[in-house]
């Protein structure tokens, strides 16, 4: 007689799991966009690396492909800043003297180290890069 009330179930989302749903997307969107900057400078930093490897590379084949007497010696020889596009960087050539035991000498021995060191400011400025090729030309 008496037809007890039908429970109507309501579909969808409650607010609650909305905001939930929301600041889940927002986190994982937060994550993907952190990833991509990282990489970004990751990039950067190896892009300048490269430049710089091959600018230190570069001034010690100079360096090598003059005759042992023509070497300058026993000195550091700075270039604060490069021609553009390389202006970012700075070079500084090092060359000395070495005895038998590899250890710095001023007498000539016959065997000189040229170190070349190539520096560039990080992306924030907090701090230099650099990286340094070493060499050793004998005396024929």
């Amino acid at each position: 007689m008496f037809s007890e009330p039908e429970e109507k179930y309501q579909t969808g989302f409650t607010f609650l799991e909305t905001i939930f749903a929301v600041a889940v997307l927002t986190i994982g969107i937060a994550i993907v966009i952190q990833t991509f900057s990282l990489a970004l400078n990751i990039e950067r930093y190896n892009q300048m690396e490269t430049q710089a490897i091959f600018l230190a590379q570069n001034k010690l084949e100079e360096k090598i492909s003059q005759t042992y007497q023509n070497i300058d010696c026993c000195g550091v020889y700075s270039e604060e800043s490069l021609e553009p596009p390389f202006d970012k960087f700075s070079r500084v050539t090092r060359v000395y003297h070495l005895d038998q035991n590899l250890a710095t000498t001023t007498v000539d021995t016959g065997l000189k180290k040229i170190t070349v060191t190539v520096s560039w400011p990080s992306f924030l400025n907090i701090r230099k890069n650099d990286v340094t090729v070493v060499s050793l030309s004998a005396e024929r």
